[in-house]
């Protein structure tokens, strides 16, 4: 209509003015741009067409206007006839047709609404910009005033005749507020899913949607007196009587079939908007029923997707494929029919829909590369998901890649709109990184992410300052698995900060964030073992996530549990093991019922809290409980693993370590060496397409075995695999130092304490220097960390110098091992560096009584006795063993000393704990029982106890003969050299 308008007054002043024309399309085509962000993004075809009508430089298509069509009547109708003129050619510009005849469309009642409203005063502006050009000149001063009068009159009559379209259609925050209202109640009633509870804002913008394009269709019919009244309901934002009125339309109307389902499916709507989702779900499925109308069974589709009626969702969705709804509908069916494939685990079949759904996109972006190009963004990140979780990581890059180079090109045109969806693909593509060990890269991407996040925030801080907030969170996850601890509390602490403040204003939103960041702060104190500060953490979070789950326990059960396995995880850390049981059994039990309602999401959860509670039963030697429970999620994992190996071989593979470990401590031999190599060639089996995803499990893996072979003396074999995982540590190292040199050092370690047991005492001591060395590099940028492991590396050369008899280097650098020992107890009042005291003071009992230093030998002997019995008295379980040796340690001091009521007093009661350990667990006290009954033994024989000796040698024997029948070469020399002193006995 403003082209034809204008046309009207420009031949007045053709001659003077000749390029008038273009002057009007450029000014309307840069007036359409600017308006096209507030219009509804269901109308984006629209502008693009306009755009390419306006820009091309042929001529219009218009018809031509008489003048007495310039009427005020008039006018309405001429404004939307070129508009829908101007669509048609632009269509069939981008289309590149050859074709005379244009396929016109009708324009939207609420996009006439919305350019009515905006376009006058844009354009007058453009207008005025570009007429001051000194061409345009002499034109405006002829025109100015008369086109000024006409086009505001017309668009002033358009305005009040779009006055049909009720008030709230114009006025998002009213309708904001109106939701928000309904979304509380919702939300008070635990009516609200929890991937909703959590997505707020976008749900409510969604519903804004919702409600438009229903106003939009009753405008339409305004003219009935009921759906006249039904619009000002929902003008003045009465959904409970605008409810009541469409329900009374239903009813009524069941018996006019024709136009039941439409009024069903705006029932549906009005449930929706008041978050009546089950009420809402009844009246899209019913409407669906009876008219099988498209539009009605997407929305049946999506809503029994919202309530996990994925049955429903498929087959409806599948219902639709069958019906002829065009190309770009067909796309967004194949989408979300992929979605409820992946949600349900169906990982091969939400593949094939999302690549049919991503190469209609493809095609449609040909046609329309600004409409359809975000869609295409969609369906490639989605596949790139399934990519991921089916451990094609390869792939899943080439997906992410692409999604983000065509958000930047995006970005580019659009940088307001596509800035965001830049940010968040790199946040995806970090997450493939950081899962693929690919940590410069993660950080990389998440950095980037964060800089444009808080770029968005210092213009908009409401809508960007919880997406800041999540980058940091991101950002100090891959701080804290590189060790730059400073960093990644720095980062979480700026995150907790925004999500508090967050909170205040919005706890329902925010609330579940702040206890999701102080449970990732907690586990970072944890690590570095400040224990007081991560148990105050874990508290508030877990406090915070109880109390959401009271008023919706659907969305917030699995937290709640996961904290729980989180603080457990501290409480047997600390040696709080009654604490520890209790809690893993509260998150056990959590996840045993999830999993009833949902196994393919929660089968997991329970198999991994199974194998936390079978380690802690294997710290206080509960070992027949701790066999059942990691058999139990062995099980598990191996179920699972059936449908999606790659995904779950890894937990197959660290389970059956986890086993292995036990049968060995049990000296189940055969066993552990059975589970181990099942490990071994689980992990060998999985995807070499990015080895350092598994490469961690290998070392792992390699590294028991390399154990059990040193422990049953197969140095040759213990050798190749400390070798393999030493190798294996080295390359994951190369790409990610920081994380990777703390476990080449403890390779390193195991080498050489393999060399020194096969007297190669310079190979030895050369990975203990290199391992000593790493250690002490990563101890001056992270001391809290490394102190202890470089305090055990001196531990460990301290025995390596005893061993080759250099006592005094020996002495020092137990000495040093045990400064750093005592500091880091004082600082942490920690019962962990407490028992390294202990220990270390124990092998410097040894070292001072192999050179007739009696007094310090009895001086740290009598020391580390006091510190185990403190601890045993508070947790006997794990301190027990401690005391018996050091009792048994100080005994042979005594019986050297000739102290001889000292030494069998310290054997008796040594003798006793072993027995009292061995009844829980025989396989692995018996040798202790064993050899004190042997010393004993000897010690009654020295003073004459003949019978005495003889009872004990009898019973150490029997003993020995037991354990040599499960392990012949381990124990035999015993059996033999008891025997021996059993004779020489019996002789004398």
């Amino acid at each position: 209509m403003i082209e034809e308008a204008a046309d009207s007054f420009a031949g007045k002043l053709k001659k003077s003015a000749p390029d008038l024309t273009s002057l009007y399309r450029e000014a309307l085509r840069l007036s359409l741009a600017q308006i096209r962000p507030y219009a509804d993004p269901d109308f984006n075809d629209w502008f693009t067409n306009w755009d390419s009508c306006l820009k091309a430089s042929i001529p219009l298509k218009l018809e031509e206007i008489q003048s007495n069509k310039l009427n005020l009547d008039e006018l309405e109708v001429l404004f939307r006839d070129t508009l829908e003129r101007l669509d048609a050619q632009g269509a069939a510009i981008r289309r590149t047709s050859q074709s005379l005849t244009l396929i016109r469309r009708a324009a939207p009642d609420l996009l006439i609404a919305e350019l009515s409203f905006r376009l006058p005063t844009v354009f007058e502006e453009y207008f005025r910009a570009l007429i001051v050009l000194p061409e345009y000149e002499q034109a405006w001063k002829a025109t100015e005033l008369l086109f000024h009068d006409s086009i505001s009159a017309t668009l002033e009559r358009i305005e009040g005749k779009a006055q049909l379209l009720p008030q709230i259609a114009e006025n998002t925050a009213a309708i904001r507020i109106m939701l928000e209202g309904y979304y509380d109640s919702a939300r008070n009633e635990g009516r609200i899913p929890e991937q909703d509870m959590r997505a707020k804002d976008d749900e409510i913008i969604r519903l804004t949607k919702e409600l438009r394009k229903l106003q939009e269709q009753l405008a339409v019919r305004s003219s009935e007196p009921e759906e006249a009244k039904l619009s000002e309901l929902l003008e003045a934002g009465d959904l409970d009587a605008a409810l009541s009125l469409k329900s009374q339309q239903v009813e009524t109307r069941r018996v006019e079939a024709a136009r039941l389902p439409r009024d069903l499916y705006e029932l549906g709507t009005i449930h929706e908007l008041r978050f009546e989702w089950l009420k809402s779900f009844a009246a899209y499925r019913e409407a669906w029923e009876l008219g099988k109308d498209p539009d009605h069974g997407f929305k049946y589709a999506v809503f029994a997707q919202k309530l996990n009626r994925f049955d429903e969702a498929i087959g409806a969705y599948e219902a639709l494929l069958d019906i002829d709804t065009g190309p770009a509908d067909r796309a967004d069916t194949l989408n979300n029919l992929g979605n409820v494939f992946r949600e349900t685990q169906r990982f091969q079949k939400a593949e094939e829909v999302y690549g049919e759904s991503l190469l209609i996109r493809r095609k449609l972006v040909e046609i329309d590369p600004d409409t359809h190009s975000p869609e295409v963004v969609g369906t490639l990140r989605n596949l790139a998901i399934v990519y991921a979780e089916t451990q094609r990581f390869q792939e899943a890059e080439e997906a992410y890649g692409e999604a983000l180079a065509t958000n930047r090109k995006l970005a580019e045109a659009n940088p307001d709109i596509y800035r965001p969806h830049v940010a968040g693909t790199l946040n995806n593509l970090a997450g493939l990184y950081t899962d693929t060990h690919r940590i410069q890269k993660a950080e990389e991407a998440y950095r980037e992410a964060l800089a444009i996040f808080r770029r968005l925030a210092k213009a908009n801080p409401d809508t960007y300052r919880p997406a800041v907030a999540g980058a940091l969170n991101n950002l100090a996850g891959v701080y804290s698995d590189t060790h730059r601890i400073h960093k990644a509390e720095k980062a979480y602490d700026e995150a907790l900060s925004i999500y508090r403040k967050l909170a205040e204003a919005n706890p329902d939103i925010y609330q579940p964030q702040v206890a999701l960041t102080l449970g990732n702060l907690a586990g970072l104190y944890r690590d570095i073992q400040r224990i007081e500060k991560a148990e105050e953490a874990y508290d508030e979070a877990l406090a915070s996530i109880r109390k959401l789950a009271k008023a919706n326990p659907d969305a917030y059960r699995p937290d709640v549990a996961r904290m729980l396995g989180n603080l457990a995880n501290l409480y047997r850390d600390t040696q709080r093991i009654q604490k520890a049981r209790k809690v893993y059994g509260q998150a056990l039990a959590t996840f045993r019922k999830l999993a009833e309602e949902n196994p393919m999401v929660y089968l997991r959860e329970v198999a991994l809290t199974l194998g936390n509670l079978a380690g802690l039963y294997c710290d206080i030697r509960r070992i027949e409980r701790a066999e059942e429970a990691y058999d139990e999620a062995l099980a598990i994992f191996r179920r699972i693993a059936k449908a999606n190996p790659d995904t779950y071989r890894p937990d197959v593979a660290r389970t059956l370590c986890n086993l292995g470990n036990l049968y060995e401590d049990t000296q189940r031999i055969q066993k552990a060496e059975e589970a181990y190599d099942e490990a071994l060639a689980s992990v060998r089996r999985l995807p070499k397409a990015h080895p350092n995803t598994y490469r961690p499990d290998l070392a792992r893996t390699l590294y028991n075995l390399a154990n059990l072979y040193a422990d049953t003396h197969r140095i040759y074999e213990a050798e190749e695999a400390y070798g393999e995982a030493l190798a294996t540590y080295r390359k994951l190292a190369e790409a990610n130092r920081d994380a990777y040199r703390p476990a080449v050092a403890g390779a390193l370690s195991k080498l050489a304490g393999l060399y020194t047991d096969t007297h190669r005492i310079q190979k030895a001591e050369e990975a203990y220097d290199e391992a000593l060395a790493i250690l002490r590099r990563l101890a001056k940028t992270n001391p809290a960390e490394y102190r202890p492991k470089v305090a055990i590396a001196r531990y460990n050369l301290a025995n390596l110098y005893r061993t080759t008899q250099r006592l005094k280097q020996a002495e020092i650098t137990y000495g040093k091992a045990l400064a750093t020992y005592r500091k880091l107890a004082e600082a942490n009042n920690s019962d962990h560096y407490l028992l390294h005291v202990a220990m270390t003071l124990n092998d410097l009992g040894n070292l001072y009584s192999a050179v007739q230093r009696t007094r310090k030998a009895e001086g740290s002997y009598g020391e580390a006795l006091s510190i185990l019995r403190q601890l045993a008295e508070a947790n006997p379980v794990p301190h027990l063993p401690g005391v018996a040796r050091t009792l048994y340690n100080l005994a042979n001091l005594y019986a050297d000393t000739h102290r001889i009521q000292k030494a069998e007093e310290a054997y008796g009661e040594a003798l006793a704990s072993f027995r009292r350990l061995a009844k829980a667990n025989p396989d692995t006290y018996r040798p202790d029982v064993a050899i004190t009954l042997n010393n004993l033994a000897v010690l009654y024989a020295a003073t004459q106890r003949i019978p005495k000796a003889k009872e004990a040698f009898g019973k150490a024997l029997a003993t020995y003969r037991k354990l040599a029948e499960a392990n012949p070469d381990t124990y035999l020399p015993r059996v033999a050299m008891t025997l021996n002193n059993l004779t020489l006995f019996t002789v004398n």
